[in-house]
């Protein structure tokens, strides 16, 4: 949810998804943060979905609160879920990656990652059989929150293998572009380490 307050008459914006929308991350707005709508224009109403032959084709799902970046842009931190229903994906079965929305309009994607920010790699987010391990689904790794920690730095909170909780640090380094012209990919725009 993206509450704009620093914008006069801008309205309010959620990034939502179900178990019945799972290749799309849908949008709606609200004037007062209490009543919630699918946008004016239908075109809007899907904010997101998976691409095919990238890294995200099979599914993705709504994410952290867009945060402020020093370029005034929103970085928005997405999931992927191929588990509804299942879809086989190197990747295991759920990763995180980025977005970059637009500042005057964060309705708009400006640069999206190429490649998953954070995969599960760690014994307690991939629960290798054999491994005295238990969690209630291998292989996932989905964000839940975000903290700005200023200069473009973040504390990433995510749950890994449906069982625990970690955090990442990651940093955005804000490379020029121009401004108001979307891209596909992130070979220009941020890059997040």
């Amino acid at each position: 949810m993206l509450f704009r307050d620093d914008a006069a008459g801008a309205p309010h914006l959620a990034f939502v998804c179900n178990s019945n929308t799972a290749d799309q991350i849908l949008l709606t707005e609200s004037d007062d943060g209490v009543h919630w709508a699918a946008p004016a224009n239908a075109s809007r109403a899907v904010f997101m979905a998976g691409r095919p032959h990238c890294w995200d084709a099979n599914g993705v799902a709504a994410g952290a609160q867009p945060e402020r970046l020093s370029s005034g842009d929103y970085l928005y931190v997405y999931n992927i879920d191929t588990g509804f229903p299942y879809r086989p994906n190197p990747l295991g079965r759920c990763a995180i990656g980025w977005a970059i929305l637009d500042r005057e309009d964060p309705s708009r994607i400006v640069a999206r990652s190429t490649a998953p920010l954070l995969v599960a790699s760690l014994p307690w987010e991939t629960c290798p059989e054999g491994k005295g391990r238990s969690c209630q689904e291998p292989m996932v790794v989905f964000t839940t929150g975000m903290k700005p920690l200023g200069n473009d730095t973040f504390l990433l909170f995510y749950g890994a293998a449906d069982t625990d909780v970690g955090v990442a640090k990651i940093t955005v380094r804000i490379r020029d572009k121009t401004v108001g012209t979307p891209v596909s990919n992130d070979s220009v725009g941020p890059e997040l380490l």
